[in-house]
């Protein structure tokens, strides 16, 4: 709340994509100490939980930025860009899924 009112939206952003970097070089740290099974699973989930939060921080201002760019059409905009999320999901998740012999690589990729 305290960053909606007081940043650009831009500015949350552009925070959500450093700290989606930052999450992406823990993961990538992971690989590491992929000999250690809880070691591993336990970097995943802290760098899984950073993402999480950028995606928190991305998705919020960017839907009321659409809903705002397109006026009475606002709702439509919306749809669509949650559409497209669950699209881009879904793909995702079809492209894990196929590399079930290697879940390390799964879940540093999803």
């Amino acid at each position: 709340v305290y960053l909606n009112k007081n940043v650009v939206s831009q500015k949350i952003i552009a925070l959500g994509v450093i700290v989606s970097i930052v999450g992406l070089g823990i993961m990538l740290s992971s690989l590491v100490a992929e000999s250690k099974p809880i070691v591993f699973l336990t970097i995943i989930t802290f760098g899984s939980c950073i993402v999480r939060l950028s995606t928190a921080l991305i998705n919020p201002p960017a839907q009321v930025a659409s809903a705002n760019s397109f006026g009475d059409k606002g709702a439509h905009a919306l749809g669509m860009l949650s559409c497209f999320q669950f699209v881009f999901a879904g793909l995702g998740i079809d492209f894990v899924s196929a590399l079930h012999h290697s879940p390390s690589n799964s879940l540093l990729i999803s």
